[in-house]
């Protein structure tokens, strides 16, 4: 640890081991967002995380993240009742965030492919 600021670092990073996170998304890749608390007594720091990631990793990550707050997000005295409430708020919209564009995803596929049967039908 080199400062403060990198108190609990190396446990955030952790958290993304094994799951591929993109700047850009790729086809069939959800977009999460998601506020990381980390701090010591008195200091605390956020860090917004915000990725592109397939379903299966963005439910990985964000299960991870949470827990991460659950754990390092606490130490910082006085931070129990805030971090606790604003992470599972958080993870709860992500969630639905995520469910969201899943199904948002797989509507525009049924259309693309009922549209491509249509007009396949008219040009025989």
């Amino acid at each position: 640890m080199n400062s403060i600021l990198d108190f609990g670092k190396d446990a955030l990073l952790r958290c993304f081991d094994g799951i591929e996170v993109r700047a850009e998304a790729l086809e069939g890749d959800v977009f999460l967002h998601y506020p990381t608390f980390r701090g010591l007594i008195a200091f605390v720091t956020q860090e917004d995380h915000r990725v592109y990631a397939t379903e299966a990793d963005a439910r990985l990550l964000l299960g991870r993240l949470l827990k991460f707050n659950l754990t390092w997000g606490l130490l910082p005295i006085g931070f129990l009742a805030f971090t606790v409430p604003l992470s599972l708020l958080n993870y709860w919209l992500e969630s639905r965030s995520i469910r969201k564009q899943v199904r948002r995803a797989r509507r525009e596929e049924l259309a693309a492919n009922a549209m491509r049967d249509h007009l396949g039908d008219r040009f025989k």
